[in-house]
Formats: C-alpha cells, structure tokens, sequence
C-alpha cells in the first residue's frame, strides 16, 4: 500500500500498469484505484471493467463510486460546480486538473485579447472556492485536508468555425436524455461526457 500511494504522486502510468498493479492488490484494490486512477493521463468509464475484475456487481460498483468524480470528469467541459474531498485522491485528481485548466485557460484568453471576468482580476476560471464552508484562492498547493467547493467557469468559448449542432440533431440528443430508463444523475454524466462535441447557437432575435 505505501508503494502504491508513494508512486501514484510521481509516475504517470498507462491503463495496462494500473491493471497489473490492481490485479496484484485484490485485497485493497478500492484504495488502490482511488490512488492510481488520477495517475492515468485520460480516464474514461469503461476502462473500470478491464482494470478491475470483480466476481460481484457490488464489488466493481464499490471502485466506480470511490473514483467516480475523476471518471466523469470532462477536461474538455469543466464549467460547473465541485465539491472534493481532499482526503480522496481521485478528488484531488480533479482539483489538481481544475488548478491546471484554469492555469491554462487564464494564459490563453490573455492571448486572445478576452476581456478579464475572474472577481480577483487574476484570470482564474475558479469562483467561489471554499475549504469545509470558508472562502478560500485555489493554488497550486492545495490543501490536505478538508472538502473543497468551487464553481468553474470557462472563459475560453468555442470557436467561430465550429459547426453548430443541427436542430433535427439537436432534438434527438434531447429526445434520447429524457426518455432514457436511466437515473437523472446517469443521463446528466452521458450529456456531460459528450457536452464538448454539442456546438449550439441562440435563437436569432425576431
């Protein structure tokens, strides 16, 4: 165990090296995962069955809900609202990206000339940030203990040549979600999974 978390912090690894690691740690793959999975540079969903084998439903579902805000984490569509557990290191996963994102979003409207929305005239796309319930500025160093809260809001928008999704394509998207057998939080993770891809454009104004 103090292997895996010492190399967690220190190493990238690719989803084959985390399946050896896991299969090797059967008896606290759990903690395992939690610890190896922001270590992998992309995460995705499925990945969870060919890393972590399971004789029971209960057993892969206990690892999806300990990594879970990592996996439906979506780089490409960070806006929203966190809350992390510090203390869990899939969470600090996605507050080490966010830092990161907002680092380089910040560094990319400058370029572009976009005006400065940020309340601390910083450029941060990070907003209300609290720690246990009192505000705190996100930094690089983050805090080891406590539940950190923040909204992002991403300051760089699509771009001009990006093709807007039709309105016949935009429908059964919509149609889709809501007749989906799936709970609301499941049909809001697909939609967020794939939130980048869904260029929409206002109403022209009559």
């Amino acid at each position: 165990r103090l292997f895996v978390n010492a190399v967690s912090t220190e190493i990238m690894f690719k989803p084959g090296q985390v399946k050896v690691l896991l299969d090797a740690k059967k008896n606290y793959a759990t903690v395992a995962a939690a610890a190896l999975m922001p270590s992998l540079a992309e995460v995705r969903y499925l990945q969870l069955q060919d890393l972590v084998h399971y004789p029971t439903v209960a057993g892969t579902q206990n690892v999806a809900q300990v990594i879970s805000r990592l996996v439906h984490f979506n780089p490409n569509n960070p806006t929203g609202r966190y809350w992390l557990d510090m203390r869990n290191a899939t969470d600090r996963g996605v507050a080490d990206r966010l830092v990161l994102l907002s680092a380089w979003e910040a560094a990319r409207a400058k370029a572009r000339k976009i005006p400065d929305t940020s309340p601390t005239g910083n450029r941060s796309c990070l907003r209300n940030t609290t720690l246990d319930g009192k505000e705190i500025q996100f930094t690089a160093q983050l805090p080891e203990l406590g539940i950190v809260a923040c909204d992002y809001v991403a300051a760089v928008r699509p771009d001009k040549q990006a093709v807007p999704v039709g309105e016949d394509q935009l429908a059964r998207v919509t149609r889709a979600v809501v007749q989906a057998m799936l709970p609301v939080v499941a049909r809001e993770r697909a939609l967020r999974a794939v939130s980048h891809r869904l260029v929409v454009t206002p109403p022209a104004a009559p």
